[in-house]
């Protein structure tokens, strides 16, 4: 069983890793890592976007050069 000693302890043990500076330095580390992930995650995006745009403009191109309607 947990004395009234421990469950104090315990307490104050939560108390400190909330108020932690550790705490807040992981908090901001992790906003700052999925920044960046989300960031990465939409330059690939936008890469892939963009060379799908340009296939379909180089496709109609040549379509066009080739004397066929677009």
């Amino acid at each position: 069983k947990r004395s009234i000693s421990d469950e104090k302890k315990i307490r104050k043990e939560l108390e400190k890793k909330i108020t932690a500076a550790q705490c807040e330095h992981l908090r901001w580390a992790y906003e700052k890592a999925k920044k960046e992930y989300e960031t990465y995650e939409q330059r690939i995006t936008d890469l892939s976007d963009f060379i799908y745009t340009a296939e379909k403009e180089i496709e109609r191109q040549r379509k066009q050069e080739s004397g066929g309607n677009a």
